[in-house]
């Protein structure tokens, strides 16, 4: 039992219906298994940390996938009904059900949605797999069902990753999301996964010369589908081992190696760029 842990973030499934240029998951080398983490588990590991204030759930995999999430929502309120939820999404699978979940869940405080493109040509290049249309719709719904609740919670993000593809069109996605009355725009650096993003020094915005202290290192822990503790959300190849079998003691003992990157296998990753 581990109380010094108050936040992580953790995957309940390695699924994701989406295929974007910006994520391993279109790149066929960095592909993994498709594998659902069981609700006992997902339960157990929960309980090693005694002390929880947040949950993020987070990965390389699309949360709004997991037919489960009312079980999941059910789970980490009897674990403690205090706990704040964080879900990151790519808007997709949004419908009429999951908005009433998500909207009369108390407990989830920030929805964060993916949206990497703002005209339909640039948004079915990024993000594959999906429609832009359905996308912008769906959230629009969920932000319009929200304020006739007049619910303060939960907080609505739209985030896009500056590109080479994209940077054209920041300012109309800003316009666009601020007139829908999203609460935050963020635009964010593209990471390459530690190396695993295919064809990634096309898509950057501009080439990264400097380094700094890695923000990712100090982020809550990772947990993946697998019960495996990971480096981070962009490097789900490292493991510090399996909760249930190793323990976390490897995680809680790391140490930086270097004031840029924290970790020999971290040194192909560009988290530490910018």
């Amino acid at each position: 039992m581990y109380s010094t842990i108050k936040n992580i973030t953790i995957e309940t499934s390695s699924f994701c219906n989406a295929e974007c240029i910006i994520c391993p998951n279109s790149n066929p080398k960095y592909k993994r298994k498709a594998h659902l983490m069981s609700l006992k588990d997902f339960e157990n590991t929960l309980k090693l940390f005694t002390n929880l204030s947040s949950i993020s759930l987070c990965g390389c995999y699309e949360p709004l996938s997991d037919n489960r999430l009312p079980q999941i929502f059910d789970i980490i309120k009897k674990i403690n009904s205090n706990i704040d939820i964080t879900i990151f999404s790519n808007g997709s699978l949004l419908n009429d059900k999951i908005i009433d979940l998500l909207l009369n869940t108390k407990n989830v405080e920030s929805i964060i949605f993916s949206v990497h493109g703002y005209s339909c040509e640039l948004y079915s290049k990024i993000m594959k797999n999906l429609d832009r249309d359905t996308v912008y719709n769906n959230i629009i719904k969920l932000l319009n069902k929200r304020n006739e609740l007049r619910n303060i919670d939960p907080k609505i993000s739209v985030t896009i990753l500056r590109l080479d593809l994209n940077s054209h069109e920041f300012k109309e996605f800003k316009e666009f999301w601020k007139q829908q009355k999203a609460d935050y725009i963020h635009t964010f650096e593209l990471m390459n996964w530690n190396n695993k993003v295919d064809k990634y020094d096309n898509l950057i915005d501009k080439p990264k010369l400097t380094t700094r202290p890695c923000p990712m290192y100090e982020f809550p822990m990772v947990i993946d589908a697998f019960c495996n503790v990971v480096r981070c959300c962009y490097n789900l190849h490292f493991s510090y081992g399996n909760v249930f079998e190793d323990g976390i003691d490897n995680y809680l003992a790391k140490k930086r190696l270097t004031n840029t990157y924290p970790d020999w296998n971290c040194i192909k990753c560009d988290g530490w760029k910018i």
